[in-house]
């Protein structure tokens, strides 16, 4: 693959603008179809280190050395607090020692950083191009987000079609107020961070009590008990199936989770909410 650029050392960082209609693609050039213009280049490892685009105008963020500070390009958008936006990309990596993905950071009007997370992950493992994408609500007073695309240590991570929009999540049912129910009442409430995806009840304790186990549009499983929430764990993509039961026949219940995320992993859990395995869609093991 003939790269248009081999080491870049600086780039202009994007001016930002007002907060877009919804469903607008606040990034600028999100194709790489303009080379890196509107992305800023981060690369503090060096010579070890290449940020390139392809002629096919996608991303390559590669590492040699063991330096798990970030490297790749970052943009700036203006965006609104308390609002919902939709985050996608098209990524592929391999050979990852560390990790890689999207990273966010929430920003006050005087840029100082109020939140930080990884809504899109890349792990250690090899794979091929696919689509991964995730809800994200902004917190109070965030006035803008600088989005990374990255690889963390050894390693190479491909992207390309950044996707970040103004968008609500799908209708929630699930936490909409409960005010006239004809065949039942309302016996609990969970207010979840993020809309449900997936629910599903087990009586993981044995004692003829249901736990509710949920899966947000954010990628996080919780698991409450009595309207509490006792655990969360970050599957790192939407829940598509949640099954529970005694998989390996010693009378304790696990939870098996079906996922969308980056690999399509299936992962056990245990019923305090530990990862026992997991299994991704090409782990020929």
């Amino acid at each position: 693959m003939r790269l248009r650029y081999g080491m870049i050392l600086a780039a202009t960082m994007v001016a930002m603008a007002a907060p877009a209609q919804q469903g607008e693609n606040l990034i600028v050039n999100p194709s790489f179809e303009d080379g890196l213009n509107g992305w800023e280049v981060v690369n503090p490892v060096g010579e070890a280190a290449l940020v390139a685009v392809s002629d096919e105008g996608s991303l390559r963020a590669a590492n040699s050395a063991d330096d798990l500070r970030p490297v790749g390009v970052r943009q700036t958008v203006a965006v609104e607090s308390g609002q919902y936006y939709f985050v996608a990309v098209r990524a592929g990596n391999s050979e990852l020692k560390s990790s890689g993905g999207v990273r966010l950071r929430m920003l006050d009007a005087e840029g100082k950083q109020l939140k930080q997370e990884w809504p899109l992950r890349l792990y250690t493992w090899r794979s091929n191009w696919r689509l991964i994408e995730r809800f994200v609500r902004m917190t109070g007073q965030t006035a803008s987000v600088e989005l990374l695309l990255a690889v963390n240590g050894r390693g190479e991570a491909n992207y390309d079609d950044i996707v970040f929009v103004r968008r609500d999540p799908p209708p929630n049912p699930a936490l909409e107020e409960v005010e006239h129910i004809p065949l039942g009442i309302a016996v609990a409430r969970f207010e979840a961070p993020a809309p449900v995806f997936k629910i599903r009840a087990c009586d993981l304790a044995g004692d003829g009590a249901e736990e509710v186990l949920i899966g947000d549009v954010n990628g996080w499983l919780h698991l409450m008990r009595g309207g509490q929430v006792i655990w969360s764990f970050d599957l790192g993509g939407l829940a598509c199936d949640i099954a529970c039961g005694d998989r390996d026949g010693d009378g304790v219940q696990e939870i098996a989770v079906a996922t969308m995320n980056v690999d399509g992993e299936t992962i056990v859990l245990s019923a305090s909410g530990e990862r026992i395995w997991s299994r991704a869609v090409d782990d020929n093991k």
